[in-house]
């Protein structure tokens, strides 16, 4: 039975001497995986399709889920090309789509995250000078449509005087004051102020209107070890993104 829907490329690997084996992350079925015969061929019908990050309709033959499902044909549904004139967007958004990959389980439906990727993928293509606040919005948006909402704002942080340092706990998701008598200290990871500021305007602002806010690459990684920390706390699952290497 052949079935129809929207998906975005996750990435791709080479299969025998003439296939490919694709990851998609789909609206209907959640992520699965199909295998490509005769995508590695000079002349093949795929062309470039199978680019990570592009925006498909797939058409393919439904398998068992626990099987490889089998790509009949792809039809491109929206050309995000801007994002790949730019180093530093296409690893933004290699980022969220290893944030995609890694996190979520095979075959899991999420809408929200769906539409969200779509959205955001939208965005970078029109070329922020900031990218990587995009993927700090996205990653706080893949977190809360998870059911993993972070606690940001805490006005007791700005009002306390002579505090520079902020902790946040990984167990439940909120920000306090640094306390180097703590016992839960276990849990935390700490940051300067100046950077939960940052985090606390961009989870604050709407989509459309995410400041653009410069990290620099200590910031980056503090946020990303902050991420994996929370991720893999509830879901027992890395998020260490190799994409961001290309370019911190």
């Amino acid at each position: 039975m052949i079935e129809k829907t929207e998906a975005i490329v996750l990435n791709s690997k080479k299969y025998g001497e003439t296939s490919k084996i694709v990851n998609f992350f789909t609206k209907d079925f959640g992520r699965m995986t199909a295998i490509v015969k005769g995508a590695q061929k000079q002349k093949n019908k795929f062309g470039s399709t199978l680019e990570p990050m592009n925006y498909l309709t797939i058409f393919f033959y439904k398998k068992p889920e626990s099987q490889l499902q089998l790509l009949s044909d792809t039809e491109i549904a929206v050309n995000f090309w801007n994002i790949r004139t730019s180093l530093e967007h296409t690893a933004i958004a290699f980022a969220m789509a290893e944030t995609i990959y890694k996190i979520l389980e095979e075959h899991y439906v999420n809408l929200h995250i769906f539409k969200s990727m779509i959205k955001y993928l939208q965005l970078l293509n029109d070329s922020p000078k900031e990218p990587f606040c995009l993927l700090l919005k996205f990653l706080l948006d893949f977190m809360s449509n998870l059911g993993l909402n972070i606690s940001i704002s805490n006005e007791i942080l700005f009002q306390t005087p002579n505090r520079n340092l902020v902790t946040f706990n990984y167990e439940n998701g909120t920000f306090h004051n640094y306390n180097t008598k703590s016992e839960e200290n276990r849990y935390n990871v700490i940051l300067d102020l100046n950077l939960y500021k940052k985090i606390n305007d961009i989870y604050n602002s709407e989509i459309n209107e995410i400041p653009e806010v410069a990290f620099d690459k200590g910031e980056v990684y503090k946020l990303l070890h902050l991420f994996n920390k929370y991720l893999g706390y509830h879901t027992d699952k890395s998020l260490f993104l190799e994409s961001i290497n290309l370019i911190y």
